[in-house]
């Protein structure tokens, strides 16, 4: 069982055998059929929905330096 690939609708979910936990997209491996993808969501806009920043190449919005934090 702890070797099958199971597609949802949270993309791919292929668990690691000894951790009993899944593979991440695109942190442990570099193709996203193999991964469940790792999002990361930012609010730019409180009007609107988060926008999707990573992974590649399902991001929908660049990430942008929050106004509070001076570089």
């Amino acid at each position: 069982m702890s070797s099958m690939i199971w597609r949802g609708v949270t993309g791919t979910t292929r668990f690691m055998p000894l951790e009993n936990a899944a593979f991440t997209y695109p942190t442990q491996v570099n193709d996203s059929s193999l991964g469940m993808p790792h999002q990361f969501l930012q609010i730019q806009d409180y009007t609107k929905g988060p926008g999707l920043i990573a992974p590649a190449p399902y991001g929908t919005a660049k990430f942008m330096l929050p106004p509070w934090i001076k570089a």
